[in-house]
């Protein structure tokens, strides 16, 4: 059987997809070349086209992760099962005229004389405008208006009618009138097709012209306007058509097998060559609803064969019984055994039938170019699974599937995945599946780890989670899937979070294991084989989390777990730049795993259990996990004793650090509402948190305050507390201690990830009115101290000509950054200019004093440049801030204030301009870039305050800064050099990568080129055999003698369909 639009090919032949093979940017597939050509130059892509987008379901407009219900599947199937007697049945062969049908269909067949094109009748119109003859209803405006002259549709159309009865007088005019209703039935297949074209009783009975009358009918209906047809349509007359279509034809092929007509008559050899050759159409809606009748056919004939197999199997028995007897009744076992034998002819009738049907229309339209139709099939074919799962789960059907699986469309991916999850629900077939298992499990996993649809992802992680519940799944496996915890889709993190912690708990209860039956000596002073403590408890638990996300994270990472990872402790000034690169890089993802967890493991949940056991003691700790490690902590209380095993390393307390914040975040964010009840509930469970963490907020500050990966999370938890508890608990004094922490981390630090995570919290303590005067003291004393320190560093220097010792270049800097990030968000203007009554140099002349010094373009002093350009054009901006307050406060413009800002402006415009565009500028590369960024804000900002929206009065137009058209140019080359810049350097880090991946890479090529050989080993193989052939017809052949066995050196043709939808080497 030929399939559409060039999709003969199957996995099994030279075009062979890889299986599980999961593509990161799926191409829409397009018909081949030789269909193309024979198409007409008419509207039916065109049609076809709006037809398929008019099949897609509303459910890609929302997807929904979860899986079909095992009843709900089951419902599905019990449509299709039926009983009752059966009779004894002579054999029908059917796959030669099926083939025939099949073949016929690729070739477009001459009119014959005899039957012309049957020309459509145009009925009347009635009074209100409808076509009379039309079938009524709630039709949307893009259903085909399909005639109500055939019963069989109309009685499947309303969902209120009774299909048995339907069926019943069918069968009973079929046995009376074979020909006119096997006209009615066909006639009703071209109803559901959206085709008003009709057969009549000598067409419909007439096998051998089935592919001549339906090429009229198809050339007629090429000149109908694309609509929805019935099995798509969402219309409400057809809202239940799909499932009343399925359990007519159920009830059909019950009734044919019950009264022996599935056997005895025609009736499967006139309807099925119908259906088998509209499946192959180009129209696509004759092929797609072709194709659910015969994959509903193929549903009903597997129920009746599993109740004609269980017949067969109640027969034998009886046979087995009747010849144990002592004395036999030869009558009574002859009489069996005919039973026997007319049973088995019919299992045997049904089974080539199925058969039959399964090539001619699953094997050509699973791989059809339309991936609506591909997902029809895969459907079915689940619903074949759980009718008569004794014959459809085998190695040759169920690879249909697993093929599938790396389908360029994600509808049929999609019912891939949800097939296997349907098929892995039921425990009594995993036997039978094992070999399709081991095949294909790998890209299950590829599509769980990789796959661009979400959903797919989501489903399939689902499918791996019963696979792993029968131990299918390698150890490997399951921590790829468990990695996924760190993904930033949140639904598939939710998904993956089952994984973790079923690794977890294994985890967890084998430690248990070894502590309980003193396979380790406790420190808490236990004997050998009693139970461990709850607390010890609590412990492993926590230690088993921290070192499971540092495995994943490392992974995830590309970092052996036999690297040394330790985090290197002192301060941020010293800090090293792979421990600030890897902050940087991976700070906060495992708050994602915490969020993915939160539901379904209580551990990290219980923030309270995780402060106390980062206030302990974990020095002694080494090795990776902690557990040979033979230094003893400084003895502390005996209740804070922490068991050997679960002492953290400098790695692990970090992260743990990270998940106690992120765990009292999701606590106070669950009591999050709207209403004034809810928002009192908020508060005091805000509350709560924070007389938990006051008292220990101090020593966490001061246990971790050398480290910097863990300082940035513990400077971020004052922004999660209440403040007014400290004054509620008359706590002020804490208060102030908490302001001093997190000045000292602030001043202590140059990181910029500290001193914003610093910033940010200082400027939540002011937010804080009720402790307003505190507030006000502290602010007052630390930008006393950010100038005192500033005026320190650089006393006795002179600025533009001196040299910096390197020490004394970094303090510098890091003065320099501290004002820069806290300037930003206070106004520090009055500080920067006061310069104590002219005994000092105020903050900003020596910012000036700096900003001088980059014309020198040294490249070491280039961040203090940088810092020093950000405070000037910071104090601008705040400058001009509150000049535009003032006016829109007060009708008088304070014009010297302005001209004064305008004239500092200025200045710094010109330093920009030579930094950053100037001919002649020597800066390092860093500061023009600084320059120009600053440059544009400034434009930016004077365009916006001067506009007529912004100030329609006019009073700010002093403040108008113009960008002549010179400076625009000038400014476009070097943002245009720049980008050239960056590519160059991500060529460069590219080629870098690839150096680093060499071995991968000539693996990878190894292996491309031994399937490239193969591929033109292929090609020339059958060139030379083409070549071979034409010489053979050229020259007069000699009498050859009849071989009477294959030719052994010519391979047995492939059992697996071949697939040309497969991408080349």
């Amino acid at each position: 059987m030929s399939s559409t639009s060039g999709d003969e090919g199957g996995p099994g032949g030279g075009g062979r997809r890889a299986s599980g093979r999961v593509r990161k940017a799926p191409e829409r597939l397009k018909p081949g070349t030789a269909t193309a050509a024979k198409n007409k130059r008419t509207s039916i892509s065109e049609r076809d086209l709006n037809s398929q987008a008019e099949d897609e379901d509303e459910e890609n407009e929302e997807e929904d992760d979860s899986m079909p219900s095992e009843t709900e599947s089951e419902e599905e199937a019990e449509a299709f099962k039926s009983s009752g007697k059966k009779r004894v049945a002579r054999p029908k062969a059917l796959s030669a005229k099926l083939a025939v049908a099949s073949s016929a269909s690729k070739r477009k067949p001459s009119i014959s004389a005899r039957r012309a094109p049957r020309k459509k009748k145009i009925p009347a119109e009635g009074e209100d405008g409808q076509a009379e003859g039309f079938a009524l209803g709630a039709l949307a405006k893009g259903d085909f208006k399909i005639k109500d002259d055939n019963s069989i549709f109309n009685a499947v159309r309303d969902r209120n009618s009774a299909l048995e009865t339907t069926v019943e007088d069918w069968f009973e005019q079929y046995s009376e009138e074979p020909g006119p209703a096997m006209a009615e039935l066909v006639n009703f297949l071209l109803r559901s097709c959206g085709c008003n074209s009709s057969v009549d009783e000598h067409q419909a009975v007439d096998e051998d012209g089935v592919v001549e009358t339906l090429s009229d009918i198809q050339d007629e209906f090429k000149n109908e306007t694309s609509l929805a047809y019935p099995v798509v349509s969402r219309s409400a007359a057809y809202k239940k058509f799909r499932g009343s279509l399925s359990a007519f034809i159920s009830k059909l092929f019950h009734s044919a097998a019950s009264s022996d007509v599935l056997y005895e008559s025609d009736f499967s050899n006139v309807i099925l060559p119908w259906i088998v050759t509209l499946s192959s159409s180009k129209i696509r809606s004759f092929r797609h609803t072709a194709t659910l009748f015969g994959m509903y056919s193929v549903a009903g004939l597997s129920a009746t064969h599993a109740g004609v197999k269980k017949e067969h199997a109640t027969a034998n028995r009886a046979v087995e019984a009747e010849t144990r007897k002592a004395r036999k009744d030869k009558t009574r076992l002859k009489e069996l055994k005919k039973t026997v034998e007319a049973i088995q002819n019919k299992q045997q009738q049904i089974e080539v039938t199925i058969k039959s049907l399964w090539d001619t229309i699953f094997v050509n339209r699973y791989r059809d170019t339309d991936a609506g139709i591909r997902s029809e099939c895969i459907a079915a074919f689940s619903v074949l699974i759980k009718i008569n799962p004794d014959y459809w789960i085998d190695g040759m059907h169920m690879r249909y599937i697993g093929w599938v699986l790396s389908d360029e469309s994600k509808e049929p991916r999609r019912e891939a995945v949800r097939a296997l999850f349907s098929l892995y629900a039921k425990k009594a077939y995993i036997g039978a599946v094992q070999h399709f298992t081991e095949r294909f499990k790998g890209p299950i996993v590829q599509m769980a780890i990789g796959d661009v649809d979400t959903t797919i992802r989501v489903q399939t992680i689902q499918v791996l989670r019963q696979l792993e519940d029968y131990g299918l799944l390698d150890e490997d496996q399951s921590d790829e899937i468990a990695k996924l915890i760190f993904e930033t889709e949140p639904r598939v993190r939710r998904a993956a979070a089952d994984f973790f912690i079923r690794v977890w708990t294994e985890e967890v209860a084998e430690r248990e294991k070894e502590i309980s039956t003193g396979r380790e000596p406790s420190a808490a002073g236990k004997k050998k084989g009693s139970g461990v403590p709850e607390e010890t408890k609590k412990q492993i638990r926590l230690k088993t989390l921290a070192e499971m996300l540092i495995k994943y994270g490392n992974a995830i990472d590309g970092i052996d777990d036999g690297e040394d990872d330790d985090e290197a402790s002192g301060d941020g000034d010293t800090a090293k730049e792979a421990d600030m690169a890897d902050v940087k890089t991976h700070h906060g993802r495992v708050a994602f795993a915490v969020e993915a967890l939160w539901d379904n493991l209580d551990t990290v949940q219980e923030w309270q259990s995780i402060m106390e056991f980062l206030l302990l003691d974990h020095s002694g700790a080494s090795g990776k996990g902690g557990r040979k490690g033979k230094g003893r902590a400084t003895q502390p209380a005996e209740g804070d004793k922490v068991e050997e095993s679960c002492k953290l390393v400098e790695e692990e307390e970090s992260l743990l650090v990270e998940v106690f914040v992120a765990s009292i975040t999701r606590v106070i964010a669950a009591a999050q509402a709207t209403s004034k009840k809810g928002k009192e509930q908020d508060d005091e469970v805000q509350a709560d948190v924070t007389r938990a963490v006051i008292e220990a907020l101090p020593r966490l500050f001061a246990k971790h305050q050398m480290v910097l990966a863990r300082i940035i999370d513990i400077l971020a938890i004052p922004r999660l507390l209440l403040l007014d508890v400290y004054l509620d608990l008359r706590m002020v004094t804490a208060y102030e201690g908490l302001w001093d922490a997190v000045t000292t981390q602030f001043f202590k630090h140059s990181d910029s990830d500290v001193l914003d995570q610093a910033t940010q919290t200082i400027m939540y303590l002011r937010k804080a009115s009720s402790l307003a005067n505190t507030n006000t003291e502290k602010m007052a004393g630390l930008e006393e101290k950010l100038v005192s320190t500033l005026r320190e560093v650089v006393a006795g220097k002179d600025l533009e000509s001196d040299g910096f010792e390197e020490d004394e270049l970094h303090a510098v800097t890091a003065c320099f950054a501290r004002f820069d990030r806290l300037y930003k968000v206070v106004d520090l203007s009055e500080a920067l200019q006061n310069d104590d009554k002219g005994k000092q140099n105020s903050v900003m002349e020596i910012v000036e004093s700096v900003v001088e010094r980059g014309r020198l373009g040294y490249k070491d002093e280039a961040a203090m440049v940088q810092h020093a350009l950000s405070i000037q054009g910071t104090f601008v901006m705040w400058e001009t801030l509150n000049l535009t307050k003032k006016a829109a406060e007060n009708d008088q413009t304070d014009y010297g204030a302005i001209a004064s800002l305008v004239e500092r402006r200025g200045n710094m415009v010109d330093k920009l301009e030579e930094f950053s565009v100037g001919q002649t500028s020597n800066a390092a590369e860093g500061v023009k870039q600084k320059a120009l960024v600053i440059l544009l804000d400034a434009h930016i900002l004077s365009c916006a305050i001067t506009s007529a929206k912004s100030d329609p009065d006019g009073k700010l137009t002093d403040l108008r800064l113009t960008c002549s058209d010179e400076l625009q140019s000038r400014c476009a080359g070097v943002v245009e050099a720049e980008i050239e810049r960056r590519c160059e350097e991500l060529q460069a880090f590219w080629a870098e990568d690839d150096e680093r991946n060499e071995k991968t890479k000539r693996r990878r090529m190894a292996r491309m080129m031994k399937i490239a050989m193969r591929w033109t080993a292929t090609r020339i193989r059958l060139r030379a055999r083409r070549v071979r052939r034409r010489a053979r017809v050229a020259r007069p052949q000699k009498p050859r003698r009849r071989r009477l066995s294959p030719n052994p050196r010519r391979p047995p043709p492939s059992s697996e369909p071949n697939d040309s939808r497969s991408r080349p080497v």
